[in-house]
């Protein structure tokens, strides 16, 4: 007697997470991808605007301070001036510290949200990522 195996194609969410802090990386990646999406990663603003440009993401997750090249809010600026070239990605601001006018210019420029990196548990971060992606695709 055969077994059916049940096929069921699922499109696989992209998202690009940029951030200097390389254990960030690999821990939020590696979180990430556990939970089913498809993750790139970017050390520095200028490696994210130009695989923003190679790759339709959903979703980018974008740290606010970074040291090497464009911040986090410059990079946010050049993503939402030029929607086609960028893909028009959702835009997600991570950050350690809660500064107000740090994030007020971040929702201004045109991120859906923000992070706060220290808070965020394996379960919160996937949960609100989820959040993201559901609430500005649906």
């Amino acid at each position: 007697m055969e077994i059916e195996k049940e096929t069921k194609e699922t499109v696989q969410q992209v998202i690009l997470l940029v951030d200097d802090e390389p254990m960030i990386l690999e821990i939020f990646s590696e979180v990430l991808r556990d939970a089913g999406f498809d993750v790139d990663t970017a050390s520095n603003g200028n490696e994210a605007l130009l695989k923003a440009t190679e790759r339709k993401y959903d979703l980018i997750l974008l740290d606010i301070m970074m040291n090497d090249g464009p911040d986090g809010i410059e990079v946010l600026k050049t993503i939402k001036s030029d929607k086609e070239k960028y893909h028009n990605p959702i835009v997600v601001m991570l950050t350690n510290i809660s500064i107000a006018n740090n994030i007020k210019d971040a929702l201004y420029y045109g991120a859906e949200g923000y992070l706060v990196k220290v808070s965020l548990s394996n379960e919160l971060l996937v949960k609100n990522v989820k959040g993201y992606l559901k609430g500005f695709r649906d």
